[in-house]
């Protein structure tokens, strides 16, 4: 049986819904085409600076300031992303900041909160994942559902590693 109690934090959902979006290959894809494709429409407009500029510094400054608008939003993507990511967490109706209590008894998963309890049956799990950076385990219950556990709610790395061996098992 294991038993966790955290406070989920808002940047928990939204690294949730970041861990969602990158493992979809449709969105994964879409996010390319979003981070590169956009990054390309700079760097289209310097023929037309060419042509309809004189040469000269007007020239190499509207170029260079293309070349780094590209740049600049290839690199600072991943920031814009999260923006956006923080934003929809925040138009949600979620009670950020209440103490959750999440008990793996063997047969369900109980998640309780101050506002009431949720009950899963084991079978239910679909997938167990660790965010990329180990800041966080998900166990699905379903496509859209997870528990989330950050990593403050173990007590160790060896106790989340053995809960991830302990829950794939089943």
């Amino acid at each position: 049986m294991y038993k966790f109690e955290y406070i989920l934090e808002e940047m928990d959902y939204v690294e949730f819904n970041r861990h969602v979006f990158y493992k979809s290959p449709v969105q994964r894809k879409n996010m390319m085409w979003m981070r590169f494709g956009v990054a390309l429409i700079p760097l289209l407009m310097l023929p037309l600076a060419v042509r309809f500029l004189e040469s000269g510094a007007m020239l190499w400054l509207s170029c260079a300031f293309l070349v780094i608008l590209s740049l600049g939003w290839i690199f600072l993507f991943k920031k814009f992303l999260t923006r956006l990511f923080k934003r929809l967490v925040g138009k949600l109706d979620i009670v950020f900041g209440q103490k959750i209590s999440v008990i793996f008894d063997g047969k369900n998963i109980i998640e309780k909160t101050e506002l009431g309890e949720n009950r899963s049956k084991y079978e239910s799990i679909r997938e167990v994942s660790e965010e990329h950076q180990g800041k966080s385990v998900y166990v699905f219950i379903d496509d859209i559902r997870a528990v989330i556990l950050p990593a403050r709610a173990f007590e160790s790395d060896a106790q989340k590693e053995e809960f991830i061996k302990h829950i794939k098992q089943k």
